[in-house]
């Protein structure tokens, strides 16, 4: 089952010229769903680990979520990636870069919904933020 990132990235895909100066594009990709964007495919396979810490409590490190995604381009496996997704790296443009070349770059840049308490978030309410330059 594939979704599209939005119908705006679609739409882009289609009809605009991708370089360095353009505006980025944001998107989601739901826990077990695909994103597609000029012939490449990012599924979001597993979510290996979540241990951010949860909102309104004190604790000593951060945390980090680790997750599983499947990258592929026109229909083959390029890589299975792990991403791992703290507050140090999310601002780092050179870390979690899924797919990179010379028309496009697409980057995970969050992992939604933080965690509130620290009950075990189920995995079908995940969901990954994706850049596309």
């Amino acid at each position: 089952m594939k979704i599209f990132l939005l119908t705006l990235l679609t739409f882009c895909a289609a009809t605009s010229v991708h370089s360095q100066n353009s505006t980025p594009l944001f998107g989601k990709v739901l826990y077990g769903e695909v994103m597609e964007f000029g012939g490449v495919e990012v599924t979001f396979e597993k979510v290996i680990s979540d241990s951010r810490c949860p909102k309104n409590t004190n604790c000593i490190w951060a945390g980090e979520a680790k997750v599983l995604l499947a990258v592929s381009r026109d229909g083959k496996l390029l890589e299975k990636k792990e991403v791992v997704i703290s507050a140090s790296n999310v601002t780092n443009d050179e870390l979690n870069i899924l797919f990179n070349s010379k028309e496009f770059v697409i980057r995970c840049i969050g992992l939604s919904p933080y965690p509130a308490t620290p009950d075990k978030i189920p995995e079908s309410e995940y969901c990954l933020d994706i850049r596309i330059n």
